[in-house]
């Protein structure tokens, strides 16, 4: 029996066997395959995909919301805090590579706000995109590339594949990232939704390296884009963020939030919740050492309707995690109790 004249059940359990090189030529040997193919591999590579702020991983994005098909199938974009290495070592061949394909670095990226109507363009073609996320590692779980296979960034290997070492196909090959601060970014990827006029059901916010976001990452609802914000967040059915203390190792030291609950409603974190009447789902993770979680979980679970603190109801809270951080067992009380009697009164 000749390879075209199989069920195609059959020819979708040969492609699991398939690295993604391999796939990607089967894919190429018929039409007929293709078509038999398309479905799952869609699925499975573009179901949920993973970019950076570089532009030709953000060009790769635009590209996909413009495709007629795969542009439906996206329900979830991640933004990674790497970058293409500037180090010594690395710069001759990143940046030869850069240069001669025209694209800018990604600091020009940011500050001339390409970033920000790069994101724009592509979110707003994505119908059903539901999930975006931010996060500082490669997740696990691309089986069919081997066990320790990672999801990369989309254009993580450019300008590397004219290295004598690189081997496209070798799971260990793991050329080093530059990680940048994920505090400017969470700010960007709000534009860019406020701008394109799509509210996903979550903002998904995973770090697990020393940089977290801060305050001023929250720092959205004033000026002319907090206009373009505010419609977002007041859709925004589930926030996950992870937060560290307001001091970061990128920029610069500065001063400690206030931690009294009746200060706490002053922090942009707290006004930025009080536009989220329609939040499900809240996760906060802190850091052990957090110098406002305190106060600012104090002023969480204080009544709504006290002028003295001016907290948020969240009504439609059914879901509250709180992670890495110590807290006296009272204020974690009265925030349980506060949100368990709002949510199980009768609407």
């Amino acid at each position: 029996m000749a390879l075209l004249d199989l069920p195609p059940e059959l020819l979708l359990r040969v492609s699991a066997f398939l690295t993604t090189s391999e796939l990607g030529k089967f894919r190429l040997t018929s039409k007929n395959i293709e078509a038999v193919l398309f479905d799952s591999f869609a699925r499975e590579f573009f179901t949920k995909k993973q970019f950076m702020l570089e532009q030709i991983s953000l060009q790769a994005l635009i590209d996909i919301s413009n495709h007629p098909t795969l542009a439906s199938r996206i329900s979830e974009v991640v933004i990674s805090t790497h970058v293409f290495p500037s180090d010594p070592e690395m710069i001759s061949l990143s940046g030869k590579a850069m240069y001669k394909a025209g694209y800018v670095d990604h600091d020009v990226l940011m500050a001339s706000g390409q970033a920000l109507h790069m994101l724009t363009e592509a979110f707003s073609k994505l119908p059903n995109l539901r999930i975006v996320g931010l996060r500082d590692y490669n997740g696990l779980g691309r089986y069919r590339d081997g066990e320790f296979a990672t999801w990369k960034s989309w254009g993580w290997s450019f300008g590397w594949d004219g290295l004598p070492a690189y081997d496209a196909d070798n799971r260990h090959s793991q050329r080093g990232l530059k990680t940048i601060s994920p505090e400017p970014i969470l700010p960007v990827l709000f534009y860019a939704l406020g701008h394109a006029k799509v509210v996903p059901e979550s903002i998904r916010v995973f770090l697990r390296k020393r940089s977290m976001l801060t305050q001023q990452s929250f720092n959205i609802m004033d000026g002319y884009l907090g206009e373009k914000v505010r419609p977002v967040l007041g859709n925004m059915k589930e926030l996950m963020f992870a937060i560290g203390n307001d001091t970061t190792p990128y920029y610069y030291h500065r001063t400690i939030a206030p931690t009294k609950s009746d200060t706490a409603s002053n922090l942009p974190l707290a006004r930025l919740l009080q536009r989220t009447p329609k939040l499900e789902t809240l996760r906060l993770n802190f850091e052990p050492s957090q110098a406002f979680a305190s106060g600012f979980l104090d002023w969480l679970g204080s009544p709504a309707s006290s002028p003295a603190t001016n907290s948020v109801a969240l009504p439609h809270l059914t879901a509250l995690e709180l992670g890495m951080l110590t807290i006296p067992a009272a204020t974690l009380l009265k925030v349980l109790t506060k949100h368990y009697f709002m949510t199980s009164q009768p609407r």
